[in-house]
């Protein structure tokens, strides 16, 4: 990692810091997997003040600490992805010489108690009870009357009061 910067001192006793950042990224290719290697070179600047200021570094007024800021620097510069090149289209298998399949990304597969959990917010609900237009005691809707055996101001089952 190279950096190389300049700094400026404001009368309020706040100090801006601009600074370049060189490194060279060493890994596969996010896509095809092929050993690849980038250099990246970002600019920053950043403002050190000695109060505390969530949008700004903090410094005690007499020493600057620029590791907070070069690590930030860093893992903001990374990319999100590795590739070999622009073009790069990911892995190819040969099958045969007239035919090419790309291969597919896998999917991260779900655990058990991920999937579980996603149906244990399902809750069992009461029916919701209406009041029977003949008898007005309590039923389901758009069901017969367990009561009178009306549904619908007709007498559907017909309930006879005298038992064996």
């Amino acid at each position: 990692i190279k950096i190389e910067g300049e700094y400026e001192i404001y009368e309020d006793d706040s100090v801006s810091v601009n600074f370049t950042l060189k490194y060279r990224i060493e890994g596969q290719c996010s896509y095809c997997l092929k050993d690849t290697a980038i250099d990246v070179e970002k600019s920053f600047d950043v403002l050190f003040v000695t109060e505390d200021d969530s949008d700004n570094y903090r410094y005690d007024g007499i020493r600057i600490d620029l590791k907070t800021a070069v690590d930030d620097a860093i893992l903001f510069s990374q990319p999100n992805v590795l590739l070999c090149g622009e073009d790069c289209t990911g892995i190819e298998i040969n099958i045969s010489k007239k035919r090419c399949i790309k291969m597919a990304v896998p999917k991260g597969k779900q655990s058990k108690q991920r999937t579980n959990s996603r149906f244990a917010n399902y809750k069992a609900t009461a029916p919701t009870l209406v009041e029977c237009p003949h008898c007005h005691s309590k039923m389901q809707a758009h069901r017969v009357c367990g009561n009178c055996g009306f549904y619908d101001k007709v007498e559907v089952v017909s309930k006879d009061e005298k038992k064996d």
